[in-house]
């Protein structure tokens, strides 16, 4: 083989190489290697004078046919539904959702480097009509949720991928596991 074809061997090579590292960073990037316990819902419903659709793991909030609200890229909702969950008489959207990262921007003192892989989070926002505004923004749960529910008082139930069952419930500031 001669020395021009062994250079064009190895940029074809390397390019191939590249190529199938860049389709596997976009795959992970895009949440494809997720756990396959981690069902992800699609659905649409109706609640505080808006629209909200879940699809393709990504949710918009409408109102009036005007797009309010929606996740940005970097989340993807595994899971939606809306309740009291402070017990204030005005209901909160809750998601279920998955983002790169255990924290957000603001991270605890004592964490240096929060690593980049894929994390289940529950996010909590208020709602009025035409408005989506941040309540309570969970760091990494620590337990692994396959779907919730809420009841009447506002409590939200999780389900593991084994089928166990755990109560939280607003307290103060934040979720707290009660059952």
């Amino acid at each position: 083989m001669s020395a021009k074809k062994g250079v064009w061997l190895i940029c074809i090579v390397a390019a191939a190489v590249l190529a199938c590292g860049v389709v596997i960073y976009l795959l992970w990037a895009g949440g494809a290697f997720l756990p396959g316990w981690a069902t992800f819902s699609d659905r649409e419903f109706e609640a505080c004078d808006m629209n909200f659709k879940l699809s393709g793991r990504h949710l918009t909030v409408t109102a009036d046919g005007e797009n309010v609200w929606n996740t940005n890229s970097e989340l993807k909702v595994q899971d939606c539904l809306v309740t009291d969950v402070d017990r204030d008489g005005q209901d909160e959207l809750v998601i279920l959702c998955w983002k790169q990262g255990r924290y957000g921007r603001s991270k605890p003192f004592f964490v240096k480097d929060d690593p980049k892989v894929f994390s289940q989070h529950v996010y909590i926002y208020t709602l009025e009509k035409g408005s989506v505004k941040p309540m309570w923004m969970a760091s990494d749960t620590g337990v692994d949720i396959s779907r919730m529910e809420a009841d009447e008082k506002g409590r939200i139930t999780t389900y593991g991928p084994d089928g166990e069952a755990s109560v939280w419930q607003w307290i103060s500031w934040g979720l707290v596991k009660v059952k």
